[in-house]
């Protein structure tokens, strides 16, 4: 269970792969096209980019309550960063 500042959230296996890559790229652009082939390659079907987008909004729900956010670069992808309280929570 991924955890935080001591905290923890429930996420859904293929929710674990996408924090896994927003995390090993903190603060940085995740692309739309690697975030799906991280995903793949780790033995999850290839996801659509709805689908993406889908367990992307889910993540940032889970996550918002460890004080951590993502935000969306329209077009070319995702940056991890600290949420609007930043991570003192």
């Amino acid at each position: 269970m991924p955890h935080f500042g001591g905290r923890s959230v429930q996420l859904s296996p293929l929710q674990a792969v996408v924090l896994e890559v927003l995390v090993d790229n903190f603060g940085e652009l995740v692309a739309h096209e690697d975030l799906q082939r991280r995903v793949a390659v780790r033995g999850r079907p290839d996801p659509s980019r709805n689908a993406m987008h889908i367990q992307m909004m889910r993540v940032r729900r889970r996550i918002a309550s460890l004080g951590l956010a993502v935000t969306t670069v329209w077009g070319r992808g995702y940056v991890p960063e600290p949420g609007p309280w930043g991570l003192l929570g």
